[in-house]
């Protein structure tokens, strides 16, 4: 069984307010004495305490958790991706909860809606297909979004994206001006935004 305010008050001997108020940092704003301060916090460590993130986050309306939806987090690309984002959310007091979608549209949309549900402070999504359309709903609703290594053209949003087609006309361009001129492709996901700029550099470079 968890262990509520109720036990901890009364193992220290105050009122369940004063424990609220010190394990929400308000002990000063309270004027509660670091004497009083201290037994509360030794009687929270004594019946190893721990938060209820999810109650506190619908009190406040914050739970410092991030939603990252990956598309395939077996491809060393996306899990270094991933580990990286983990890393500084930590450090900056988030949390990250990694959503694997497959390269599937419809389990993007369920996961999406299972971190929605979990009252998420934000979205971080790498998508999946060629249809926004779920993803301008969260804009709507004004969810904090980012769009990492894909983006659609019809979608405004913040997103961090490689140049792919300047990176793919550069690279052939390069094989043209040393003579080569059987030069094929090799293609990604057909309905990425990735794989459609490299085809588009690619196609420019040989026309």
């Amino acid at each position: 069984m968890s262990v509520t305010l109720n036990d901890i008050a009364e193992k220290a001997g105050v009122s369940v307010s004063t424990v609220s108020r010190v394990l929400n940092s308000k002990s000063r704003s309270f004027r509660i004495s670091p004497k009083t301060e201290q037994l509360v916090m030794d009687a929270a460590k004594e019946l190893n305490y721990v938060p209820n993130q999810l109650a506190r986050g619908l009190r406040l309306k914050k739970t410092h958790t991030i939603g990252l939806v990956v598309p395939d987090i077996s491809n060393p690309f996306f899990a270094h991706v991933t580990r990286v984002i983990q890393k500084y959310a930590y450090e900056s007091g988030y949390s990250l909860i990694v959503c694997n979608t497959d390269e599937n549209l419809e389990t993007e949309i369920e996961q999406i809606n299972l971190l929605r549900s979990k009252g998420v402070d934000g979205f971080i999504i790498m998508p999946v297909g060629v249809e926004p359309g779920h993803l301008l709903e969260l804009q709507k609703l004004n969810i904090p979004l980012v769009l990492l290594d894909r983006c659609f053209e019809e979608m405004s949003a913040n997103s961090v994206v490689t140049d792919n087609f300047a990176g793919t006309y550069e690279a052939t361009n390069y094989l043209i001006k040393e003579g080569h001129e059987r030069i094929a492709i090799i293609q990604g996901l057909n309905n990425t935004s990735t794989n459609s700029e490299r085809v588009k550099g690619y196609m420019s470079a040989l026309t």
